[in-house]
Parts: structure tokens; C-alpha cells; sequence
């Protein structure tokens, strides 16, 4: 987890964590232009199951009306405005989701134009150790779900001088940063 506070403002935290840690370290080279352009989205997801997926649905088709050269993407947190937690709080059960909405989205004809990205404060990598600082690259603070237009992450990506080596590259970085040096620059702490 990248904090062991309650999320109090989960929208805030979470801008945040993708202004400090994943633009701060060049996690994903993509994000920071949405966040310069205000052109990230971020919506709440609370209720039941049901309610999720409808909520994921929509957005998903609210984001597919969006320009592509815009930068527009959406975070869909899932839990309540005032951080409280819904299924997705344990990781299993984010995981069913996740899979779910990705279902949805492909039966609903999204497939091919808005791309689904999971992050989880708990997230753990297929046949990765849970202490492993390589998760941290999907470690938010609260359970979400990052729409992205497909055409816009297939230009980034065209524009990208190495895109297949950026995985590789955020595992080596965390790993030598650390999980404390992590949760302490997510805390606004600048690294030495």
C-alpha cells in the first residue's frame, strides 16, 4: 500500500500519486501531458457490483465521444467520495471486477477503442512476491480503474523511443528506490 493513513480525500490522493510518483517517476512517460492539459477525469464508483459496472460502462462511453489528440482519460475510483470502501477494498475481489468490466466493455463494443488499466493499494503481479517493490508500479491508494482511448495510448506509444522497454525499466527502478522511499516521495517528501 502506498500509505498506511485513511484515504480521507481520495480524489486528492490520488492526483497525487500520479503527479508524484507516477509522472514523478517517469512511470508511465505518457501522463503527464493529461495532467498539464486537466484533461484527467476522475469519477466515483461506490455501491454495489452493479452500480460499478454501470458506472465503468458509462464513463466508457462517455471517454470514447473524446478526441484522442485531447489527452482525456478517467479514473474510476472505486470506493465512496469520503474514501469508504466498497467489494473492490479487497484485491480478490477488485480482481473479479476488473474482469467483469472488461467483459462488459467487450460486449458493449468498446473493445479496440478504450483500454482498462488496473491499480490497487494492494495490487500484486501473477508469480510476484507481495513485498516486491515492482508492484508498486500498479499500488494506488485506493482501488481504480484508468480509462485510456486506444487510439491515443497506440500514438504515445508510436511516439515512444523504447515503449516495450518501459516495464522492464519501471521494475529495475522500484526495486532500487524501495517500497519506503516509494511511500515517502507518495507522502511529498522529496528523495535524496
Amino acid at each position: 500500500m502506498i500509505t498506511d493513513d485513511p484515504v480521507a480525500d481520495p480524489k486528492q490522493a490520488v492526483l497525487r500519486w500520479v503527479e508524484r510518483v507516477v509522472i514523478g517517476l517517469d512511470l508511465c512517460p505518457f501522463a503527464a501531458r493529461s495532467l498539464k492539459a486537466d484533461a484527467i477525469r476522475t469519477v466515483f464508483a461506490d455501491g454495489d457490483l452493479e452500480s460499478m459496472l454501470t458506472c465503468i460502462a458509462k464513463e466508457c462511453e462517455r471517454l470514447s465521444t473524446q478526441d484522442a489528440a485531447s489527452g482525456a482519460t478517467t479514473l474510476v475510483l472505486l470506493c465512496g467520495p469520503e474514501g469508504q470502501a466498497t467489494l473492490a477494498a479487497n484485491f480478490d475481489d477488485y480482481l473479479d471486477l476488473v474482469a467483469m468490466a472488461e467483459d462488459l466493455g467487450d460486449s458493449l463494443g468498446f473493445s479496440g477503442r478504450v483500454q482498462l488499466a488496473s491499480f490497487h493499494p494492494d495490487y500484486v503481479f501473477a508469480e510476484s512476491r507481495a513485498e516486491d517493490p515492482a508492484n508498486l508500479s500498479n499500488r494506488s491508494p485506493v482501488p481504480l480503474v484508468h480509462l485510456l482511448l486506444e487510439e491515443a495510448v497506440s500514438a504515445a506509444v508510436a511516439h515512444h523511443p523504447d515503449p516495450e522497454g518501459i516495464p522492464d525499466r519501471n521494475v529495475a527502478n522500484l526495486r532500487e528506490l524501495g517500497a519506503e522511499s516509494i511511500k515517502r516521495l507518495a507522502q511529498g517528501e522529496k528523495l535524496t
